[in-house]
Order: structure tokens, then sequence, then C-alpha cells
């Protein structure tokens, strides 16, 4: 894909257009280092050029103890973040590659600045993983990051509190309904088939779809690579979803990134081979991985339809529609065409994606 001639930056697998100010003053920062007892403020520097955004804003500081990242939340989510913190103490008990999540001297994870709710993560200076995945020392480690997430979850057992992700049949339900809301667009009738294809290849394998808790959002942007080691971000995803959503997710971020196919059979069949998954398992991956693309189409035509062109800086809004209408024609490609082929139940040809 072309680089944008507007800087359209913060993780090319997200593109919501982001306009919202966040500007916090070296006061506010310092505060929220005093409640975190990250010693004296230094520097800080937010997020830059954020207008292609997750939900949350960041601000990166340096103390004399060290380096933190500060993520800023919806004034809501004190729950999340608690929920958050505790699967974060949990998980770096076991020694699991994550930033070490912080607390205040009252032991809450959270502090009101802003405008929004703190929290304090370590810093971990390494490189994005979609840089690295093309070698296969990093293929190995992602995937060994959450086949160990998902045993240290299931160790867990019910100490640990995970909301369950909606079932097959009511996720493909609230998709057809939303295609029907925005009609007409572009693509409809190749896009419900679509959806109507995954749901009868869902009922022939059904068997294949357990469910188990893993990361739920396991996108190339929330892993960094630090020579041999794996950091895994942005566990407040953690969920009960189907056992091989982690890997249709890791999947679509790689068709995002525009990785090449050959790389994309490497990830797959070494997560195969770790988590121990038959080759039949590639039917339940065909069908989450279309259905996450259905799902990918539908956000952004939803994006199309709620632009305006006042409220934006000049060039800003042709070089997100270019960015939205790229990310609609990949989809396109691949549930139309497919990139890789795989080998299912009796021998039949089974796709992949």
């Amino acid at each position: 894909m072309e680089p944008m001639k507007h800087p359209l930056v913060a993780g090319v697998d997200d593109l919501s257009l982001d306009q919202r100010k966040f500007d916090p003053s070296p006061l506010d920062i310092e505060r929220i280092c005093r409640f975190f007892g990250l010693g004296k403020l230094r520097h800080f520097e937010k997020e830059k050029n954020i207008v292609v955004s997750h939900s949350n804003f960041f601000a990166f500081v340096r103390t004399n103890q060290g380096g933190y990242a500060l993520k800023f939340y919806p004034p809501q989510a004190a729950r999340g973040i608690s929920v958050e913190y505790a699967l974060n103490r949990l998980l770096t008990g076991h020694r699991f590659a994550t930033p070490l999540m912080h607390a205040g001297k009252d032991g809450r994870a959270w502090v009101c600045g802003c405008g929004r709710l703190a929290a304090c993560y370590s810093y971990i200076d390494a490189a994005p993983a979609w840089q690295k995945i093309g070698q296969k020392k990093t293929i190995r480690a992602i995937n060994a990051s959450m086949l160990l997430l998902k045993r240290i979850l299931s160790a867990a057992g019910e100490s640990l509190p995970v909301q369950k992700q909606k079932t097959f049949g009511a996720q493909t339900h609230d998709l057809l309904r939303l295609s029907r809301d925005l009609r007409p667009y572009d693509q409809q009738e190749t896009i419900e088939a679509c959806l109507l294809a995954a749901c009868r290849a869902y009922q022939r394998h059904e068997g294949l779809f357990v469910r188990r808790r893993l990361h739920n959002n396991a996108g190339l942007t929330n892993f960094l690579v630090d020579r041999k080691t794996v950091y895994t971000l942005d566990l407040g995803h953690v969920r009960e979803d189907y056992a091989i959503s982690d890997l249709a997710g890791m999947v679509i971020s790689c068709v995002f990134f525009d990785t090449p196919p050959q790389t994309i059979r490497a990830i797959i069949e070494d997560y195969f081979a770790q988590h121990q998954m038959t080759q039949d398992s590639s039917a339940a991956l065909a069908v989450l991985v279309q259905t996450g693309l259905i799902k990918e189409y539908l956000k952004n035509i939803q994006r199309e339809k709620s632009l305006g062109s006042s409220l934006y800086p000049p060039g800003l809004l042709e070089a997100y529609r270019s960015l939205l209408a790229e990310r609609k024609k990949s989809i396109r490609t691949v549930l139309k065409k497919g990139l890789l082929k795989g080998t299912g139940r009796r021998g039949r040809e089974t796709a992949l994606i």
C-alpha cells in the first residue's frame, strides 16, 4: 500500500478517525507520576499524530526511576482496568512477558487525569511485531506466547473473572442486521453471500468450535519483539472465545499489513503444531477469518457513511477515504479468491483465508 501524504499513524489495523483533543499538561503528568510512585518527572511526550487511532490515548514518561507508558481510558472504565490489573498480577507472577502494570499506594490501578482514567505500565523499548513477523523465531515466539497465555488462564479457573464473547450464531446475527441497516452499499450481495457461506461451514464443522480463555485481540500491533522475547500487549481484551480465535485475529491482522502468503502459512502451521491442533482445525479457522473480515468490511462502510467534510483538516478526509477504500479492496480480494489452501477432513481442499 502506498504511504499516505497525510499522517495516518496509530496502528494500521485500526482505522477509526480520531479528532478528540488530548493535551495533558506537565502538572497533569506530575500528579499521575506521584500517584503511581514513579519518581521525579524528567520528560514526557504524548503519542504523536494520532488521527487514526485506538479508543485510548498514551503518554510516554521518563522519570529518575525509568520509563513508563501512561494509558488513558474512558471515565467509565474503572472496573475493566481493575480486572486487567488482577490479570497482569497473575501473568507477571508466572513470568509471562507483558508490560508490568503499576498501582498506587492504595492498591488502585487507575487515577483520574485529563478527564479520563490513567493507568501505568512499564515501558518496553522493542520493535513492533509487524516489522519482524517474517522471521521464524518471531512466529514461534508469538505462537508460544498465545499458548502460554491460554494455559495460565485455564489454570486460573473461575478465580479470575473473564467475560464471554458472543457465540458464533449471535455474532453472525449481529453482522446480518448491521448489513441490512447499512443498505444500500457496494458489494452488499457479495458480503451477505459470504456470511451465509460461513454460517453453513460453521454448521458442518460445529464440533471444532470449542471455547477457551484467550487474548481475543491478537493482532500484530499487540506484540513487541525484543531479541528472543515477545511482549504481549492489550490484555484488557481477554475473553472466553473459540479456541482458534487468536489465530484468526492474527491472520486478519497480517492481511491488513500486506504480509506475504508464505509467512501467513508459516504462522498457521507453527500455531497448529505448538497448540497441538489437527489440520481439520483449518475449517474453523477459515470460518472465523471470513466472518472477521466481513465485520471489518461493515465497519468501514459505517465509517464512510458517518464522515462529514467540515470537521477535518484539508487532505485528511481524502487520505482517510483512500485508506478505507484500500482496506475494503483487500478484504474483497481475500473473500473472493482466498490466499491460502489447506487440506481439510477426508482430504478435501479447504480455504484457510
